[in-house]
């Protein structure tokens, strides 16, 4: 048996919700910790972490969950969907009662912590309380010796729904239908997100650019603030607006490397991709068809304009690389 232990996502369980039919796979969830965050917590997370003794794994979690754990024989297999702390990890890792335990991490070792010391002492307690550690991040395996496996994601049904210039922005639609979408959090990309709504305007595109502000007290300006909402997204409705777009836009945030869900949004919903990500090019699924470059800055990178870019049909990409991908096919590598 695989059993896959996971915290409660909307992204993670929207992923592995395919997997819950499927036999030989149990998914556990994670629930609330009980730290307080008070420094004597977090010293006593460091001596969890640098000691074999068990001081703070049975307080962390409530009782329901380590029965949970309990149910894991020591002939099964453990797949721990990504990890969120040192914490959560240590006082899992150590709770389980099967050597045969592997890690997928869905962040970058860099939002792990905030000194070089403590992300490496993570990466090497992740090494140690497992057989594998894999990653998206090619960056980040090859300088913590982690195994490189692909971005995953799953595979909906509106995959099999092209899409073409015509189709999502005939002449009579052309004003009110958005063509290139974007949501998330400012996070320094405004300036960005402006100048690449100003190069799609100018090229006769439209936008649908859904941007949450920062919450540190920023001040904007005007002319900022009217491409600002205080309106959240749910994740149904932001799939129903990919679905009525042409090309989703994606900016990386500081600290991020390897490929996103987004482009995975794109790949799967056939739709094309423009990104300031330079290491989308080394992933199975780029063609020059339906991913642009842009510079950090939102300005055009490549010699071909974007308008060009847009004018091109959607190339379709082969089923094989798509289930490299795809969640259904991504889990047997751990089965």
């Amino acid at each position: 048996m695989l059993y896959i232990v996971c915290n409660r996502y909307f992204l993670s369980d929207r992923i592995l919700d395919p997997l819950c039919t499927r036999e030989g796979i149990r998914i556990l969830h994670a629930e609330p910790s009980h730290h307080d965050g008070s420094a004597l917590w977090k010293w006593l997370v460091m001596a969890e972490a640098i000691t074999p003794f068990r001081i703070i794994s049975r307080r962390y979690y409530p009782s329901s969950y380590y029965n949970k754990l309990s149910q894991i024989g020591p002939q099964d297999r453990v797949l721990l969907f990504d990890t969120w702390s040192m914490p959560d990890f240590l006082c899992t890792v150590k709770s389980l009662p099967t050597s045969q335990v592997r890690l997928w991490l869905w962040n970058p070792i860099a939002m792990m912590g905030h000194s070089e010391l403590r992300r490496k002492l993570f990466a090497h307690l992740m090494r140690h309380y497992t057989c594998e550690v894999s990653t998206f991040d090619r960056k980040d395996a090859a300088e913590y010796g982690f195994r490189f496996r692909e971005q995953v994601y799953y595979r909906p049904e509106a995959s099999k729904q092209g899409s073409t210039l015509e189709e999502t922005n005939d002449t009579t639609t052309k004003k009110q239908t958005p063509l290139l979408f974007f949501v998330g959090q400012d996070k320094g990309r405004l300036p960005a997100l402006m100048a690449l709504a100003r190069t799609a305007t100018k090229s006769g595109f439209a936008t649908d650019f859904h941007i949450l502000p920062d919450r540190s007290g920023r001040n904007y300006s005007s002319e900022e603030q009217g491409m600002l909402t205080d309106v959240r997204l749910d994740y149904d409705e932001t799939l129903n607006r990919i679905r009525r777009s042409y090309a989703l836009v994606e900016l990386l945030q500081k600290g991020q490397h390897g490929c996103t869900v987004r482009a995975l949004e794109a790949l799967f919903f056939r739709k094309k991709l423009i990104t300031d990500n330079p290491t989308v090019t080394e992933e199975a699924f780029y063609h020059p068809d339906n991913i642009y470059l842009i510079r950090p800055d939102g300005t055009e990178k490549e010699e071909r304009s974007l308008a060009t870019f847009l004018q091109i049909p959607f190339h379709p990409i082969p089923e094989e690389i798509l289930q490299r991908y795809d969640i259904t096919h991504w889990i047997d590598h751990f089965l």
